[in-house]
């Protein structure tokens, strides 16, 4: 399921609930339109505060 911060698109996938990857499919008027990755080992919650991190830290390169 695809959820949405910043009018930025991510997901987050686990096969065994330990290890967590998310994908950002921003918009092309936002953070270059380039998508970003990453990965980490947790909860799913740990993954998706990661996730957030990273799109609002595309915004903060953005606007500077």
């Amino acid at each position: 399921m695809r959820k949405t911060h910043r009018n930025v698109e991510f997901v987050i996938n686990s096969s065994d609930g330990v290890e967590w990857t998310w994908d950002t499919f921003p918009l092309m008027d936002f953070v270059s339109g380039q998508p970003m990755h990453g990965k980490v080992r947790g909860t799913e919650a740990d993954a998706v505060k990661a996730c957030l991190m990273a799109i609002d830290a595309a915004f903060e390169e953005k606007s500077n």
